[in-house]
């Protein structure tokens, strides 16, 4: 069990993150006018998405508490937020791809897809909200897919695969690839 205040407090930080990182790629590809374009309006939603849960970290009882799981846990939101970081500061400013790549990798995180359900379970009362925020996370990893595709970007994806699909279809070469742009050591 861990405190919903600091989980809140954590999953705030890695929306505001990738606000950060969305607005600092729409600089970056600002020649681009569809890249720029993108990357603001992706950075705005996050923004969105962090006041959704500013918003409920007000409406939490002193001491509450939420159980961790497989798929959102303190520790896994701490590595997330090191990997934006991480993005925040390349060593070699990234392409066009990278960026895409990166995004798509933060926008199918464990975090970001079951961040719905962990703020659902902290308070069920706010369905409602929660559901947006869900379809946002979707539509961001969606909005992502089809740029990347019809753009050439990520070849190895089919329009039609599931996440796990795409997963089980990534080589090592892809995997090592993926984490040099996280800044993950190979």
């Amino acid at each position: 069990m861990i405190e919903a205040k600091k989980m809140l407090r954590g999953l705030y930080e890695v929306e505001r993150g990738l606000e950060e990182l969305y607005l600092d790629y729409a600089q970056r590809l600002s020649e681009d006018r569809d890249a720029g374009e993108l990357f603001s309006l992706l950075a705005a939603e996050e923004r969105q998405h962090a006041e959704l849960i500013r918003f409920q970290q007000g409406l939490l009882k002193p001491g509450q508490l939420i159980e961790e799981s497989d798929e959102v846990s303190w520790i896994g939101i701490q590595q997330l937020l090191l990997s934006i970081r991480r993005a925040l500061a390349p060593d070699i400013p990234p392409t066009l791809d990278e960026c895409v790549v990166t995004a798509l990798m933060f926008e199918t995180s464990n975090t970001e897809m079951f961040l719905g359900s962990v703020l659902m379970d902290i308070n069920p009362g706010l369905d409602t909200l929660v559901n947006q925020l869900t379809d946002g996370n979707a539509a961001h990893h969606q909005r992502l897919r089809d740029y990347a595709i019809s753009r050439g970007i990520l070849l190895f994806l089919d329009p039609d695969d599931e996440p796990d699909e795409i997963v089980e279809s990534l080589d090592d070469d892809s995997i090592d690839e993926i984490s040099y742009h996280l800044g993950d050591e190979a």
